[in-house]
């Protein structure tokens, strides 16, 4: 059961798999809390020239009053979690081909 916290406040997570065909497709749709909001995640993994195009989507779909403001709110802070996390993993994977600079 994963737990994260939302504006602070705790919150544990049950999800489902809704999709999985192995490297290729995986989905999860959130089921508790199942109100304001239900977070369905996709994530697709197709070939191209340099690896793996990973690709994530999340969508909230609102569930109750207030729903549709709390899954506004939640798209907009996991698009900049994501932009944010994305950032430092090139940061890292950057660093970690970087020629080795020579002795003077």
């Amino acid at each position: 059961m994963p737990r994260c916290r939302t504006a602070g406040i705790p919150v544990k997570l049950t999800s489902e798999t809704i999709e999985w065909e192995p490297g290729t497709r995986m989905g999860f749709r959130s089921i508790k809390p199942g109100r304001p909001v239900i977070g369905v995640a996709r994530h697709l993994f197709e070939p191209c020239s340099e690896g793996t195009l990973y690709t994530w989507s999340m969508e909230f779909v609102p569930t109750a009053i207030g729903g549709r403001l709390i899954a506004g709110v939640s798209a907009a802070v996991l698009g900049r979690n994501a932009l944010a996390q994305g950032e430092r993993v090139r940061r890292v994977l950057e660093a970690a081909v970087s020629p080795i600079p020579s002795p003077p």
